[in-house]
């Protein structure tokens, strides 16, 4: 006996939508990243030197998002 495939209604508009949500964040990041290729000076403690301005706002949000991870852990774990 042959089994029947149903398909559910919706399921493949959603992959679509995620590839058009996927294709204009890439684009929006290509963008960012050719209007912020000046180096910036960066100073921190006894280091210093020069990096493109993508790459040092790229590492802050970076460092900020595993911050805000690692307190929210810590939080819960007090709790």
């Amino acid at each position: 006996m042959a089994e029947e495939v149903v398909e559910t209604p919706g399921k493949q508009g959603g992959a679509n939508a995620r590839l058009i949500l996927a294709g204009v964040a890439l684009v929006a990041l290509a963008l960012f990243v050719f209007q912020n290729t000046d180096d910036a000076e960066v100073r921190f403690l006894w280091m210093k030197g020069s990096i493109p301005l993508f790459l040092l706002l790229l590492v802050t949000v970076v460092l900020t998002l595993v911050i805000g991870l690692v307190a929210a852990w810590w939080i819960r774990r007090r709790d």
